[in-house]
Parts: structure tokens; sequence; C-alpha cells
């Protein structure tokens, strides 16, 4: 019986395979003190080769994520959670725009606001000392 793995699977792998090769890098340059990712994601696999390499979060660097997903909540990963209800009505103002072109309405930036929620991957360089 032949086995094939999922497309999606497949391009997950690539990508880690890719974004490992980021951190490894990001490693050997100690005046990095934090790293944040694209989303919690990809937060969540830098901790996981942070925790291989036995590197101390936050201790000796700090990990934040972006999107604040359950993930996050259940491995205290620190992430920006941008207000999912503002999208919807800030895109569509966005578009509605009565400037003529895509180019001018670009000049004025489409702002959403966010919190960022603190947990247990981040820390001042201040108490990582002590």
């Amino acid at each position: 019986m032949l086995y094939t793995i999922p497309r999606k699977s497949l391009a997950r792998a690539l990508v880690r395979k890719q974004v490992d090769r980021l951190f490894e890098k990001a490693l050997q340059q100690p005046e990095i003190t934090a790293w944040v990712a694209a989303n919690d994601e990809v937060a969540l696999w830098a901790l996981d080769l942070l925790a291989e390499k036995g590197v101390r979060v936050p201790k000796e660097i700090s990990v934040m994520g972006f999107d604040d997903r359950t993930e996050a909540l259940q491995e205290r990963l620190t992430s920006y959670n941008f207000n999912f209800r503002a999208i919807i009505p800030a895109m569509i103002d966005f578009v509605l725009r009565k400037e003529r072109s895509l180019a001018h309405r670009m000049r004025k930036p489409l702002e959403i606001e966010g919190t960022i929620i603190e947990r247990q991957t981040v820390c001042s360089r201040a108490y990582a000392s002590t």
C-alpha cells in the first residue's frame, strides 16, 4: 500500500524546514534578544527549536507570536491579539474609499487596534539578567 503525504502537510513541512534554518542563523547572533514571529504557529515552532537547543525562554531569549490562537494560550505564548471584528469594516472602508487609484488609497494606512497578551515567553533584559 502506498501512502502519500497530503499536500498541505508537505507544504507545512517544507516551510518549517526553511523557518528552522532561519532560527538556526538567529541563534548564532547573541545580540538578538527577541524573536517576533509572523503568527503563533511559527512562534510555537521557535519554542520547539529553542527547547531542543536548551535555550531558556524567556531568560535567554523572548518569543512572541501574532494572532493569539488557542494554542498560544495553552503553551503560555505571548501573542499580539488584533481585533478580528474590526478587520472586515476596515477592509470594506478601504476598498470603498472615494480615492480613485489603489496607490492613492495606500497612502493612508489601514490601522487595526490590538493588544499584546503577555504570557510567559517574554521578559525585559534587565529581568533576565537577575
